[in-house]
């Protein structure tokens, strides 16, 4: 999973990726970061669905429409471990970045009522 998120976000910053590849990338971690679903998470099994089939199916779309050089070059190209690290420290950034947006959300609409 790792070297596939990495290999991503190589595709994502990679010089001759259309800017439409990089939208569906966008909207896609957005949907994964996001609590609102297609089907709400609180409803057992079912909730989880979405993200099982969804988010691996999308994956596989994006990177079809990926051309084949660009894949080639990607692969081709290691990324070294301090790029790693710090996409690894971005994505819990991010994560906990947008936590601490939900919870200080829910604490300010409780706070009000």
């Amino acid at each position: 999973m790792t070297e596939t998120l990495t290999r991503l976000y190589a595709i994502f910053t990679h010089a001759q990726t259309s800017w439409l590849i990089k939208l569906l990338l966008f909207l896609l971690l957005a949907y994964i970061i996001s609590p609102i679903d297609i089907i709400p998470d609180f409803i057992p099994v079912i909730g989880l669905v979405d993200e099982i089939i969804l988010v691996p199916v999308l994956l596989g779309v994006i990177y079809k429409l990926v051309p084949n050089h660009i894949k080639q070059e990607v692969t081709s190209r290691e990324i070294d471990s301090q790029t790693r690290q710090k996409l690894v420290i971005t994505g819990i950034s991010i994560s906990f970045c947008c936590w601490m947006v939900m919870v200080f959300i829910v604490w300010y609409v409780v706070s009000v009522i």
